[in-house]
């Protein structure tokens, strides 16, 4: 017995001709490899101490698979539990809430912060006014287009935008005019959802900027200050791509890109590569 090889893995009862228990081995001599594929069934008795007690790979032990398997199925719900978050701006609207918070504790220290003095035209008062009885008499936009209400953002001790309150009506052609510096570009980063106002809310219908931003973007159309147009693609690929990210696909999109081809002229130069239009 000195001579042989052992090998302690389990061997099922089912393969072996006589009734031998699933815990015993597997005794391979070099005498014996052509019995049975090499393989000689043996006792318990024949390898003594060197025999292999079969345990399950699942268990808590050291050696087990058990707790990699445990912290990965944790993992995946942390996982999936972020994305979520990230996914349905729950992280954005908590960090908000936070900012929110700490902006409150830091209140009497901005307020001592130098402020030119500024005075305030008539009408934009008005205007205010306007929009603080529409906002608590009736929700939403309350049939103006877009109503723009306490909007602030602040960078540390900066108030890029404060207090900022106005209304739109419908189909009115409404100019936003500032000096340098004066937040136009931070107005619009925040109602684009760029970035988070640090207090205020807008809404377009029954839709919030604070509450619900997706909605209220589809209800946008922004032009950039410069120029959006990529050289590599002609006027009728800018305006599938436009529309595409608006949510238009099929024959609806192909109609909406010919009608606007025929309603600004672009007929001749539609097909060609925007980097030669002038």
């Amino acid at each position: 017995m000195s001579h042989g090889v052992f090998s302690c893995i389990p061997f099922p009862s089912r393969n072996i001709e006589k009734r031998v228990a699933f815990s015993e081995i597997i005794y391979l001599s070099p005498r014996s490899r052509n019995r049975q594929n090499g393989r000689q069934v043996c006792r318990q008795e024949l390898c003594g101490t060197n025999c292999i007690n079969v345990t399950s790979p699942l268990t808590w032990e050291e050696n087990a698979c058990g707790r990699d398997l445990f912290f990965l199925f944790i993992d995946g719900f942390i996982y999936f539990g972020i994305v979520l978050l990230l996914e349905t701006r729950v992280l954005a609207k908590l960090i908000r809430l936070l900012k929110a918070r700490l902006q409150r504790v830091k209140r009497p220290t901005i307020s001592q912060m130098r402020q030119e003095s500024v005075i305030e035209d008539s009408e934009v008062l008005q205007e205010e006014e306007r929009i603080r009885h529409l906002t608590a008499a009736q929700p939403g936009s309350g049939g103006e287009a877009l109503v723009v209400s306490e909007l602030t953002k602040v960078f540390k001790n900066f108030h890029a935008v404060k207090h900022l309150t106005f209304g739109i009506h419908q189909e009115e052609c409404f100019g936003f005019l500032g000096v340098n510096g004066a937040g136009k570009t931070t107005t619009f980063r925040m109602l684009t959802g760029d970035c988070l106002p640090t207090e205020g809310n807008a809404f377009i219908q029954n839709s919030s900027l604070g509450i619900d931003l997706k909605r209220f973007q589809s209800y946008l159309g922004y032009c950039p200050q410069f120029d959006a147009l990529i050289d590599r693609l002609t006027g009728r690929e800018m305006l599938m791509l436009f529309g595409r990210l608006r949510g238009l696909f099929g024959n609806d999109l192909l109609d909406k890109v010919e009608k606007m081809i025929r309603l600004t002229e672009l007929s001749k130069h539609a097909d060609k590569q925007t980097q030669f239009y002038r």
